[in-house]
């Protein structure tokens, strides 16, 4: 699975920002271009997150990572044909963002708790890295391609999805470790009283509605604890997308070299990694997962404070540095908090409406951030404003309970 979340996810998300500028050094393409691919490649990734969900929960994560593959090499092989055509362009990207939302965001995390159940902070986290890794590895590989051809990033783009169709179609299974799971836990509960079935049952549904009845659909959504995650999501991302929408500018307008500037985005990748590693030990540090979701959003705030309070390059990579350990904590939580908070039935459903509206935080923050920094006079004030929005997150999960949450029955 790692392998496909990074064929499915890099590309999109590393690797066609390299693509779109060379759009705009060598084919006199309008610099707004480049924004208006990003948004349309997050906006469809935020409504087929939801879209994806409900898939995966009827047709299962395998055969939903079948069509994200599918829809994916489409678009390589139309861009293959058509890049140098601006509507179809940008229409390719909105495939893109669905290819990465059906074969990564929701299907990875669905498929690790499916496999492992409680047992998936550390799967989770190891996923996890495919994305930072892709960080470090796709722009440069995306760059070195694009300066041989840029028919060939589509060409390597579309066998990355075609890859991971193979994978999905012999190697994936959505049942990997549930039967054992149950088997194990009806063993033991034999031993015990004699009632297998029933721990059988309670092993692999996990159910906590009574007498059968399952929670009305508005229940998921209506849901303290499902807001207060949102927000969470919703924060770190904002501080991850204001960060790297903007700090190598911000660096450079405050005499920094382009090259020691462009570091910093390094720096938060490498922190970014190191986060959703360290988190997958938490639990053996004692740490538990409201505490992760707190320092989460404490990093990324105090993180952009330092940025905003600092007028050098070591204020901006340590703030930098924060952040992105911040983010990576952040990241990774995600699925294990609504595994946690909704169950393993549930999973599909709502941690794909969960991504769609985290999403917005990486549509909305490099609007918001420019748009901050105008008025305030300068991105250091706006990062500062970040970093207190940031902390204010912190209030929700402070008053959330994370545990299985209590739903109303329809």
């Amino acid at each position: 699975m790692w392998l496909v979340y990074f064929f499915m996810t890099t590309p999109g998300s590393y690797g066609t920002s390299v693509i779109s500028t060379r759009m705009v050094t060598d084919y006199g393409w309008n610099e707004g271009l480049i924004g208006l691919a990003s948004s349309t490649y997050f906006a469809c990734m935020a409504v087929f997150s939801t879209i994806s969900g409900m898939m995966e929960s009827r047709i299962g994560y395998r055969k939903t990572i079948l069509v994200g593959a599918v829809v994916g090499a489409a678009g390589f092989v139309v861009l293959l044909f058509g890049y140098t055509f601006v509507p179809v362009y940008l229409a390719v990207f909105g495939l893109i963002g669905a290819c990465c939302a059906m074969g990564g965001l929701t299907a990875g995390p669905g498929l690790v708790n499916t496999w492992f159940g409680e047992n998936s902070i550390m799967p989770m986290a190891l996923l996890m890295t495919a994305g930072s890794i892709g960080g470090f590895i796709m722009p440069m590989v995306s760059q070195f391609l694009a300066g041989v051809s840029v028919r060939l990033c589509w060409i390597v783009y579309g066998i990355m999805c075609l890859l991971s169709i193979l994978l999905a179609l012999f190697v994936i299974r959505d049942d990997d470790g549930v039967e054992k799971r149950g088997a194990e836990a009806a063993t033991k509960a034999v031993s015990s009283d004699g009632q297998a079935e029933s721990a059988a049952a309670d092993s692999t549904s996990q159910s906590s509605e009574p007498d059968g009845q399952k929670p009305s659909k508005l229940s998921y959504y209506t849901n303290f604890t499902f807001w207060a995650i949102v927000l969470q999501q919703l924060a770190i991302r904002a501080a991850a997308f204001g960060i790297l929408s903007y700090i190598v500018l911000h660096a450079v307008q405050s005499e920094i070299s382009p090259i020691r500037a462009a570091l910093l985005v390094t720096i938060f990748n490498v922190a970014n990694f190191t986060g959703r590693l360290a988190s997958g030990v938490s639990d053996r540090l004692h740490v538990t997962p409201k505490q992760l979701c707190m320092g989460s959003l404490f990093f990324c705030g105090a993180g952009c404070a330092v940025i905003g309070l600092s007028h050098g390059f070591a204020g901006y990579a340590a703030g930098a540095a924060i952040a992105g350990f911040g983010f990576g904590i952040g990241c990774t939580i995600k699925g294990v908090l609504v595994a946690l908070c909704f169950g393993s039935e549930n999973f599909a459903v709502v941690n794909g409406v969960l991504e769609s509206l985290s999403l917005l935080g990486n549509v909305l923050a490099p609007i918001l951030v420019y748009q901050a920094a105008m008025l305030l006079g300068g991105y250091s004030n706006a990062y500062k404003l970040l970093g207190v929005f940031e902390l204010l997150c912190l209030i929700p999960i402070i008053r959330t309970r994370i545990a299985r949450v209590k739903l109303k029955t329809a």
